[in-house]
């Protein structure tokens, strides 16, 4: 079976718009990409921007009331405790 003179018009022809199919997936990938860097760099702007609530509490020299018991509580009622003297 041989290459018949219509076969290669229709093939030549199409070359064109497979050209530009091809085109656009590139471009659309580009887009896609260009997308995902913009949003990865806006959380992390935002990441580095806001104050993040610290997942554990540790014990240390600001958790200590003058007389070195260490608890918000007692300092609180301490206050209470110097309101009514």
């Amino acid at each position: 079976m041989s290459i018949q003179p219509i076969d290669l018009q229709t093939l030549f022809s199409h070359l064109g718009n497979v050209g530009k199919t091809q085109s656009a997936e590139a471009q659309a990938l580009a887009q896609q990409q260009a997308v995902a860097g913009r949003e990865i760099a806006r959380r992390s702007a935002e990441q580095e921007s806001s104050v993040n609530e610290a997942s554990t509490v540790e014990e240390g020299p600001e958790k200590s009331n003058e007389d070195g018991k260490g608890s918000s509580q007692h300092h609180e009622s301490g206050r209470e405790e110097d309101a009514q003297a």
